[in-house]
């Protein structure tokens, strides 16, 4: 399967399964609860209950100028349903799909996301422990690195696209529309720079939680050569990123986060 994968186009993934429905469980009041969520609800994504338990709905199109941006924005539909589909089934690492059309996809909620996380520590009465964030943290870093051992690639797992379930002790990556086939770095290595990149985006200062993700990645077979990769990848554009500093004051977060994840990988 993880051959199948990486050979399909994303026109290939769109004849694949276009035009057929994949229903993992099915009841009449079950449908009827998406159709009137869907009735309801404008937005692309959005969320409903059924009895008791938190679904989400994705729809194939924006109601927005978003879709107008996004030369690819049907291909990628189809690219994020078979993602979706193929990572639950095989690595139990991604939502699993309920329901899935031409239209629109329903996937279970299953936790909160690890930007989430992190701003709720500085709540007051914060309900995070730091030893279970840790364990978030290092669950998320396995939980990548397992998906390029089995040759599946995120493309923007970002930490508001990888949700924790503390009750379950369990990680999830969500929101697979950017999932690559072609690009001029390799496509773990680009997984791994948005990871890290995107946790010091949040200026928390607390590099130990990405030494725990570190930890966690390396931990998976082959995960240290491929950290080290990235690693290597960083120091031969070195002198590019050292060009960016100067523009902080324009780039604002984005380019202070390079700063940050520079000084990570070089301690």
């Amino acid at each position: 399967m993880r051959k199948e994968m990486n050979r399909l186009t994303a026109r290939g993934l769109q004849k694949e399964i276009k035009g057929k429905t994949y229903n993992s469980i099915y009841n009449r009041d079950f449908q009827e609860a998406i159709d009137k969520a869907l009735a309801k609800e404008k937005k692309r994504v959005f969320s409903f209950i059924y009895e008791g338990q938190t679904y989400y709905v994705k729809r194939h199109l924006a109601n927005s100028r978003k879709t107008f941006w996004r030369k690819q924005a049907d291909l990628s539909y189809y690219r994020e349903f078979v993602h979706l589909y193929a990572v639950s089934q095989q690595l139990n690492l991604a939502p699993p799909l309920i329901r899935g059309t031409d239209a629109y996809f329903v996937m279970p909620a299953v936790g909160k996301n690890l930007q989430e996380c992190l701003k709720e520590t500085l709540q007051p009465h914060s309900t995070i422990a730091q030893a279970t964030l840790r364990n978030g943290f290092y669950l998320a870093g396995q939980g990548l690195s397992t998906l390029h051992e089995y040759g599946f690639y995120h493309g923007r797992p970002a930490l508001r696209d990888i949700v924790f379930d503390r009750e379950e002790g369990q990680v999830a990556f969500i929101d697979w529309e950017m999932a690559p086939y072609t690009s001029r770095i390799k496509p773990y290595i680009l997984d791994l720079l948005i990871f890290v990149h995107s946790y010091f985006r949040e200026e928390m200062n607390l590099d130990w939680l990405m030494d725990e993700a570190r930890k966690g990645y390396c931990q998976v077979p082959g995960g240290t050569t491929r950290w080290k990769a990235m690693m290597d990848f960083v120091k031969r554009h070195k002198v590019l990123l050292h060009m960016l500093h100067p523009l902080e004051g324009l780039g604002g977060i984005d380019l202070r986060a390079v700063r940050y994840m520079e000084g990570f990988l070089e301690s």
